[in-house]
């Protein structure tokens, strides 16, 4: 039955999401299109960038899930989860879904519902799912506020909501796994949810920080999941790097690290894809031609690139698994059917019990 709700419930993600996904679309269409009127982006210019490099800039977009999923299959593993590779599935759809939505919940229940038919609970699900979010947030974060605070200091007011969100993502990924690995957190969590009447035991919120505590415990694993995790940026940069190189802007790799960091902080803003604080954060960085030209490419070849590892993880997970459950109850019901016909052939002929 749990199995079953849980197949039912990703669901209705998947629906929710694709008919969300026009709406996704056309606002991040729209937020680009007003910013390029106010900011006098010439959106022509967009088709100069040379074929070679918008193939070089799609390989490294596909790169990026695989990275992910590897860094999720790893921590999944260090707590004795059987995942190998297909970790990668579960991002890439975690990812879309991520892109297509204004917010990240829906993300994490694919990334959790993959653990719990791996082997795990819920609870268990969804701190992994969070702890790999948890790694980027840390790495970003900690690079943004690193540079952002000095310039607010000097009186740069335009990196205020930068650093506002930058704390406020840090401050609540702190005190969620404080919570789960304190035990005198987890009481008063309890009482105040069995207050609000809400059905969640001490044990559910303690295996939810089983994954974190795991994975400190474990220096090799935690030391591959960091370089990941620093790959993921680097990748990451790698893009805006080369449509900014493509578009004639001198740009080094260090700065495009730096931009990834403030893409991925503002992209915290609960709009499809991170609307709105993308744009905001990408400027402070980039010319407003390259925001432009790197948001559409990025955005929208990720978006088909997951889209299909989306589907891929649906039928995989979902639809096959309903399927070979269908028929298993076929089975048992046909079997259950004979026996019954046996015995009434039996009686019938007044024939001996075998």
């Amino acid at each position: 039955m749990a199995s079953e709700f849980a197949d039912k419930e990703i669901e209705r993600i998947r629906k929710r999401t694709l008919k969300f996904l026009p709406v996704a679309i056309s606002v991040v269409i729209i937020v680009v299109f007003v910013y390029s009127l106010l900011m006098g982006v010439n959106l022509k210019k967009i088709a100069s960038i040379g074929l070679k490099d918008l193939l070089l800039v799609f390989f490294l977009l596909i790169f990026l899930p695989i990275i992910a999923g590897i860094r999720l299959s790893l921590i999944a593993r260090s707590i004795g989860i059987n995942a190998k590779h297909d970790g990668i599935l579960a991002r890439g759809a975690s990812q879309f879904i991520a892109l297509t939505t204004p917010a990240t919940a829906g993300a994490q229940i694919v990334k959790a519902f993959w653990v719990k038919i791996k082997g795990g609970g819920w609870d268990l699900g969804f701190g992994i799912a969070y702890l790999e979010t948890f790694f980027d947030v840390l790495l970003v974060n900690s690079i943004i506020l690193t540079l952002e605070i000095p310039a607010a200091i000097r009186g740069d007011i335009k990196v205020l909501p930068v650093i506002i969100l930058s704390l406020y993502s840090v401050v609540l990924f702190i005190l969620l796994f404080t919570a789960a690995i304190v035990e005198k957190s987890r009481t008063a969590i309890v009482k105040l949810l069995r207050k609000m009447r809400i059905p969640i035991e001490e044990e559910n919120i303690k295996n939810f920080g089983i994954a974190f505590q795991s994975i400190i415990k474990q220096p090799f694993n935690l030391l591959i999941v960091i370089l990941l995790t620093i790959s993921y940026l680097i990748v990451q940069g790698g893009v805006a790097l080369i449509v900014s190189l493509s578009l004639g802007e001198n740009m080094s790799l260090i700065d495009a690290i730096i931009f990834a960091a403030m893409v991925q902080v503002m992209g915290g803003t609960p709009t499809p894809g991170g609307s709105i604080g993308v744009e905001y954060g990408a400027t402070l960085l980039l010319e407003p031609q390259i925001v432009v030209t790197w948001r559409l490419i990025s955005y929208f070849g990720t978006l088909v690139y997951t889209f299909i590892l989306f589907e891929l993880f649906i039928i995989h997970y979902v639809r096959r698994r309903s399927t070979l459950a269908i028929r298993t109850n076929i089975k048992v019901n046909d079997s259950s059917m004979q026996g019954d016909i046996t015995q009434i052939i039996v009686k019938s002929l007044n024939l001996p019990k075998m």
